[in-house]
């Protein structure tokens, strides 16, 4: 866990969240689509905990409600 916490909070890390994130839009796939939301909720927690800005603690927390919104669509996709 603590690899995987260094290697989402790294600059590696933020551009594969975000390179996953994108294909997901362009391959319409639900399982591609939960992991990158996933993913990509992983990083803004650990993001969220490791900021000091209010600011940006509140667009993070936003941007978490979108991953958990995303999250929910892929399952219902998969399960229904």
């Amino acid at each position: 866990m603590k690899k995987l916490k260094e290697f989402l909070l790294s600059e590696n890390g933020m551009k594969s969240v975000n390179i996953l994130f994108l294909l997901s839009f362009v391959f319409q796939n639900e399982y591609i689509t939960l992991v990158a939301s996933l993913l990509w909720l992983l990083f803004l927690y650990y993001s969220t905990s490791h900021t000091e800005s209010k600011t940006v603690k509140t667009v993070y927390t936003v941007f978490c409600a979108a991953a958990l919104m995303f999250i929910v669509f892929s399952l219902m996709s998969i399960i229904f």
